[in-house]
């Protein structure tokens, strides 16, 4: 059975992480490890690799770097892309180092809001491939997708922009200027946990994606009837 909607998990991460908070109808897909797509460009290839398999246009979300893989996608072949739902997406050049990512990662660890099973296995992935791993990380730090974010709104892609305010990675006012470059929709949503909020509250998660998938016109008539 084909999924009617894909997810793309962040770096680092792996679809079952995400699998607590996908509605009905949504499949988080596997990237490949570091190990074997040892840089930005193989994971892009891997996604439109994933999107030829498809029988028509297919919602697709994603988180930091999987949502800047999203918008990339989407950019490149609008055919293939119903809509746009981006968590925290990676696109323009982020101000936060590396190290100090993992700061704010260990924080939020001990502080209880990620789990550790999963901080660990995030984590084993980068120890198998530790060069390939910084490089990645590396060119989404760098990334600038200004353009591609042009060319989805002149696509008319139904885009929607997930933020934050605890998110020191990708800001707030990153996600704004995201919003306003691809013409789409922006979710503030008052949640604890930086850039990785929703491990802490899939319930949240799962209710933002649901309704943000939803076309614009359909959320319009609904917010205008309550």
């Amino acid at each position: 059975m084909e999924p009617e909607a894909i997810f793309i998990p962040g770096w680092g991460a792996r679809a079952r992480f995400y699998a607590a908070g996908l509605p009905d109808g949504w499949v988080a897909v596997d990237p490949p490890p570091f190990r074997r797509a040892r840089s930005l460009e193989a994971f892009r290839e891997w996604l439109v690799r994933e999107l030829e398999r498809q029988p028509g246009p297919i919602a697709l979300a994603g988180h930091s770097m999987g949502a800047a893989l999203a918008l990339r996608a989407a950019a490149d072949d609008p055919a293939t892309v119903a809509s746009l739902v981006l968590f925290a997406p990676a696109g323009l050049p982020l101000t936060k180092t590396i190290a100090r990512g993992f700061g704010s990662f260990a924080r939020e660890l001990l502080a209880g809001r990620f789990p550790l099973r999963v901080a660990l296995e995030g984590a084993a992935e980068v120890v198998r491939a530790p060069r390939a791993a910084l490089r990645v990380g590396t060119d989404v730090r760098r990334l600038d997708l200004t353009a591609a974010m042009e060319e989805v709104r002149r696509a008319g892609i139904p885009t929607t922009i997930v933020t934050a305010p605890s998110d020191t990675m990708v800001t707030p006012a990153a996600a704004r200027r995201m919003a306003e470059l691809t013409g789409g929709d922006l979710i503030e949503v008052p949640a604890a946990g930086g850039h990785l909020w929703m491990f802490g509250d899939w319930p949240r998660f799962r209710a933002v994606l649901r309704a943000a998938a939803r076309p614009r016109q359909a959320r319009a008539t609904s917010t205008a009837s309550k």
